[in-house]
């Protein structure tokens, strides 16, 4: 039984010794944004830059339409496409236009889509997320969450 107490103390007191170092802050931060694409939108680049403090990131982007196609494409500093992925809706803009919910033939849909990805060690630089509508209505949601040395 002496043993046994002797045993749950040490375990007791390592675990007290180790919790300051186990539990070390993370630093980090994060931006969020959203943006609204209109049938008219043509191509935006929303670029952020990465610094040589950031260890790693964890990008997200999704993106939601109500008509048209959108196309979403992650490039690193170098230029290297590093992901992408898009929707397309079975609705273009004349499917809805001038229609309301009482009409006989109405129809309405959504088509959402999401990519999310972690870069760990990743290139310092200006990256880029490129978002290409065509005749499309809908928003994007882009978050980018950096974690610093």
């Amino acid at each position: 039984m002496n043993q046994l107490v002797k045993h749950i103390t040490k375990l007791v007191l390592l675990v007290l010794m180790l919790g300051p170092v186990m539990a070390q802050n993370t630093n980090h931060k994060n931006i969020t944004r959203n943006i609204e694409v209109s049938r008219l939108s043509e191509t935006t680049i929303i670029d952020f830059e990465i610094t040589k403090e950031v260890s790693s990131f964890m990008l997200s982007v999704s993106c939601n339409i109500i008509y048209g196609e959108m196309a979403v494409e992650i490039h690193a500093p170098n230029g290297e496409l590093q992901g992408n992925f898009a929707v397309k809706s079975i609705l273009s803009y004349s499917d809805i236009e001038d229609k309301k919910p009482t009409d006989k033939n109405y129809i309405s849909e959504a088509v959402s889509g999401q990519l999310n990805k972690t870069f760990n060690a990743p290139q310092t630089g200006i990256w880029e997320i490129k978002i290409i509508p065509r005749q499309a209505r809908g928003h994007i949601t882009i978050s980018n969450d950096q974690n610093l040395f």
